[in-house]
């Protein structure tokens, strides 16, 4: 019967600790504009009125972070001009995009690395791509 008591008082103690916790995230998310309110985030990813204007890196709405978003959307530049190479890999993390694997060629590696950094909200690109006919 110790076990049940235990259950208990453990069910109720997580209830009450969420229920504490509950409203404090709720103001927070509304200060990040994840509540859909005026005054939250603009289509850019950034809040108005920042001082920096820097994109903040917490999670949106959609419930992706900004960094998989810049991925995203960096893979789909590259499929509007045709790349779908499966041997490139786009890693972003903190804003920093980085490439690695084996483009076919010097031309499909420019491609990348354009796109990469003409991709907005990205502050750095890593460049670590290999071309295959360099390998040879």
């Amino acid at each position: 019967m110790s076990w049940w008591a235990g259950f208990v008082l453990g069910a109720l103690g997580g209830w009450a600790l969420g229920a504490l916790a509950a409203p404090r995230a709720a103001r927070l998310g509304a200060l990040a504009g994840e509540s859909g309110a005026a005054g939250g985030e603009s289509d850019n990813g950034q809040l108005p009125g920042a001082a920096a204007a820097r994109p903040t890196r917490g999670r949106r709405a959609d419930g992706m972070l900004l960094d998989e978003r810049l991925t995203r959307r960096a893979w789909e530049r590259l499929a509007e001009r045709d790349i779908t190479d499966s041997r490139v890999d786009i890693t972003t993390v903190d804003g920093v995009m980085y490439l690695r694997g084996r483009p076919r060629d010097a031309a499909e590696t420019s491609a990348v690395l354009e796109i990469a950094e003409t991709t907005p909200g990205v502050e750095r690109v890593v460049n670590e791509l290999k071309p295959l006919e360099s390998a040879l």
